[in-house]
């Protein structure tokens, strides 16, 4: 082991792990106070020059930290192939990016994957689940990689579940791009609320979706059903709570209210919420397409909402609560 210079190393010629920015944010305040207590980085030597095998948020916090050197255990190597197989091999038990390991792995011969598994020191089903990613779609491919990119700088932790691969590509490539959308529905909450849905989820929300986009229905349902949408989003009115974030769906003439989910171009309404709510005053609320149909209140309790409605000379109310989880 020794001290390199950290201007001296150079990234693996395809790095296939995932590097969230808040684990880089935490191993560069370490740095700071303790740099010995970080454990050192294994390095590739190939002709005359340094490429990081395993430790690249490391190196990247220990930059942020403003530090010059690292710790590192040096390997000689004999081509470009052994830094690329040694830093997957050297990461076998951290997070992959199942796009980026695609890369690596896609121009292997397939029929054996023993194979390949023991080159890389890979499970056999890790390596066939990585290889389905070839069944992807372009749309899907660059949207899955966007919502990655998108985990990377919101969660400590990023891991995409082998199942997700596994069933997107089942799923016809024309559909790939939604169920996507779907499977990161979520991505806003907050991490301790964050999760994948089940695969039973993801396949009901493909039978729904192909149902209700089924290229053989006749251009007048089509039609039918395009006056439909519209018209039932002339009724909703949108409202987020600035204070805890949460997003609800307003139907102004069935006056009921729903928990609304975005994610990217997607907008999923939960179930209505079918209870007597309170009111929100209009400072932690943003309104958009209220057109002075709905007013708002603030009372903490029922007794209060209603004395409140009471004094107003508009019929025309609603009373939302919002509350702390």
């Amino acid at each position: 082991m020794e001290k390199i210079r950290i201007d001296l190393l150079k990234l693996s010629f395809l790095k296939t792990t995932v590097s969230s920015e808040k684990l880089i944010a935490k191993i560069a305040n370490t740095a700071k106070e303790a740099p010995e207590s970080i454990l050192p980085i294994e390095v590739g030597f190939l002709n005359g020059e340094y490429y990081i095998i395993d430790g690249h948020a490391r190196v990247e916090a220990f930059k942020r930290a403003g530090l010059s050197y690292i710790q590192a255990n040096i390997h000689e190597l004999n081509d470009k192939e052994e830094v690329v197989v040694n830093h997957i091999r050297y990461n076998k038990h951290s997070m992959f990016n199942p796009l980026m390991l695609y890369e690596a792995l896609k121009d292997e011969d397939e029929k054996d994957l023993y194979k390949i598994a023991k080159k890389y020191w890979l499970d056999v089903e890790e390596v066939r689940t990585i290889l389905s990613i070839s069944k992807l779609g372009e749309e899907a491919y660059n949207s899955l990689k966007y919502y990655i990119d998108l985990l990377c700088k919101k969660f400590d932790n990023v891991y995409i579940p082998h199942y997700i691969i596994k069933t997107l590509s089942k799923i016809p490539i024309e559909h790939q791009k939604e169920v996507v959308d779907y499977i990161f529905i979520n991505i806003d909450r907050p991490e301790n609320r964050f999760s994948f849905p089940e695969e039973d989820s993801i396949l009901a929300f493909v039978s729904y979706y192909k149902s209700n986009t089924n290229k053989e229905q006749s251009l007048k349902t089509a039609d039918k059903l395009e006056k439909k949408l519209i018209n039932e989003s002339k009724e909703l009115t949108i409202l987020k709570c600035i204070k805890c974030d949460t997003t609800y769906a307003i139907n102004k003439k069935k006056l009921t209210v729903s928990l609304l989910e975005s994610n990217h171009n997607l907008l999923i309404i939960k179930d209505d919420v079918a209870k007597n709510t309170y009111a929100l005053h209009p400072d932690i609320v943003e309104e958009f397409e209220n057109e002075g149909l709905l007013h708002l209140f603030i009372a903490s309790n029922k007794e209060e909402a209603f004395k409140l409605i009471s004094k107003s000379k508009s019929r025309k109310f609603l009373i939302l609560t919002c509350e702390n989880e």
